[in-house]
């Protein structure tokens, strides 16, 4: 006797949802359990049913539509092509008790969907997904209304008894997902069954594969309680025999992660996922979503996953991009940052910074005696703007160029106040206050090396030639001073313009001294 896949849900389905493409009662729906929206799926579903010669029998309530084929010319004008138009064939009532029969021609051939669906798995994935949704429907409806509406017109006090009653057989617990049955049934089962839809596909090793993994595609059916869960704990749902990185969207099974075989920490159920028409998205936009929910986890969800840096583990989540890492400016993230902030010191302790792999800001870290978890740059940067405590964070400008600051030698003071009081003679402080002054020493690098620098109204003269009165120095002290009074930068045309004046008005003084 042949077997068949039964998928069973409370509710009938109008006939259109399985004959007009495009039909979609849950297109606009504000409901976050519902999966489906296209209004394609169940045409699709049929479509791979009958490329795999399986043709599927539906029973709407009372009413059967079984599926097929018939060739179907089109004529071009230039030559002529041969299709396989599919056709439904009605025998029963349909809901308003009227009797069908006969057989109609559908608007869309075998072909229809034949590059993208390509496995048996995606139509039962998408008859299962609208037996969920219907359920879901159905357990929104009043209980008493339904109950009425089974038991005929009831007056106000019989209502109110009717709410006493047990549930009725279409919705057996309060759980939708509970009152979907798929089973395995034989030849003699096939049959309608009031109220309910019910949808039987002939049973070969595909249909029976996917039967056995259907925990793995559906969470209701398997871990029902993680169902309003972003973030799920791994727990062998792979059917690749890998442990890449598993993708639900609502519940129901989308991929698995395919660019790399690197094992992922979590598996993923992504609410706000966007699928195309074909149920498919690729691995980008995945990787952006994941990254999105990890960033924003919970404590414990942020401990495991800064464990695996400090442990050296090697997971897929740490080659999520920065961008999908980082808080959003446009909401409150106050509560958030403390969960990275508390994680890092959670696993690092007191002492903890992040910091990039192989970073001279991380070396420079360590060698001061922070703890360093040392991340990917995306996962540093973004860590950095959750407010956590960086290699960047704890370590100076200066010390990231391998310099020390020094107290100014006596002969830079000297310099600097030479300079100040030749500029002020002659007018051009430009209303500055006199910089202060420090030395500097530092690693060659290259080859080369900084006599001087201007930072923060500060005049920083390398130690190397602060002593003295040597032409060296007083050239770098001068050059200094002046880009504290301009505000110039080397090669500027401000800064030229200063040094040519004041050259002027020294030649100028040195004239007239001469003359006297």
């Amino acid at each position: 006797m042949a077997a068949y896949l039964k998928i069973e849900n409370p509710g009938v389905a109008p006939p259109e949802s399985f004959t007009l493409l495009g039909a979609s009662t849950k297109r606009n729906s504000e409901n976050a359990r519902n999966i489906g929206r296209f209004g394609s799926g169940n045409k699709h579903g049929i479509a791979v049913l009958l490329r795999n010669q399986l043709a599927p029998v539906v029973f709407a309530g009372n009413l059967k539509l079984e599926f097929g084929v018939r060739d179907q010319t089109v004529d071009t004008g230039l030559r002529t092509h041969q299709f396989a138009r599919v056709q439904v064939k009605y025998g029963g009532r349909d809901s308003s008790g009227t009797n069908r029969s006969g057989t109609e021609d559908l608007g869309f051939v075998l072909e229809y969907g034949a590059t993208d669906w390509l496995g048996v798995d995606l139509a039962l994935r998408e008859f299962v997904s609208n037996a969920l949704d219907r359920a879901e429907e159905e357990s929104d409806v009043d209980f008493v209304q339904k109950w009425a509406n089974q038991n005929g017109n009831l007056s106000s006090d019989d209502l109110r008894e009717a709410a006493k009653a047990p549930l009725v057989e279409y919705r057996k617990t309060a759980k939708p997902w509970e009152n979907v049955t798929i089973e395995v049934v034989n030849e003699n089962q096939v049959r309608a069954k009031a109220g309910f839809t019910r949808i039987f596909i002939p049973m070969n090793s595909d249909v029976l594969n996917f039967y056995n993994n259907l925990g793995k595609w559906f969470l209701h059916f398997s871990e029902p309680e993680l169902l309003n869960y972003s973030i799920l704990p791994k727990n062998n749902r792979n059917l690749t025999g890998k442990q890449t990185a598993v993708i639900y969207r609502r519940g129901v099974r989308v991929r698995e992660y395919e660019s790399s075989d690197i094992p992922s920490l979590f598996d993923y159920n992504l609410e706000r996922l966007e699928l195309d028409e074909s149920r498919k998205v690729d691995d980008w936009r995945v990787q952006g979503e994941a990254a999105r929910v990890i960033a924003r986890g919970n404590i414990d969800v942020l401990i495991a996953l800064f464990s695996t840096f400090a442990d050296g583990r090697d997971v897929w989540e740490h080659t999520f991009p920065d961008w999908a890492l980082a808080p959003n400016p446009l909401v409150n993230n106050d509560e958030q940052k403390k969960n990275w902030q508390n994680a890092l010191t959670a696993v690092g302790g007191e002492n903890a910074v992040v910091g990039a792999k192989d970073s001279r800001s991380a070396d420079i870290a360590a060698r001061k005696g922070y703890t360093v978890i040392p991340m990917p740059d995306s996962f540093t940067q973004a860590a950095g703007k959750w407010g956590v405590r960086t290699g960047y964070s704890v370590v100076t400008g200066d010390e990231l160029l391998g310099q020390s600051i020094t107290d100014a030698t006596p002969d830079v003071v000297r310099l600097v106040d030479w300079v100040w009081s030749v500029a002020s003679r002659h007018d051009m402080l430009n209303g500055k206050e006199k910089p202060a002054c420090s030395c500097f020493t530092k690693i060659m690098d290259a080859g080369s090396q900084t006599l001087g620098f201007y930072r923060d109204n500060t005049v920083f003269i390398n130690k190397d030639i602060a002593d003295g009165n040597s032409q060296q120095l007083r050239a770098t002290v001068m050059e200094e001073v002046v880009h504290h009074i301009t505000g110039a930068t080397d090669n500027s045309r401000d800064f030229q313009d200063y040094l040519i004046n004041l050259a002027v008005k020294l030649a100028v003084e040195v004239d007239y001294h001469r003359s006297i």
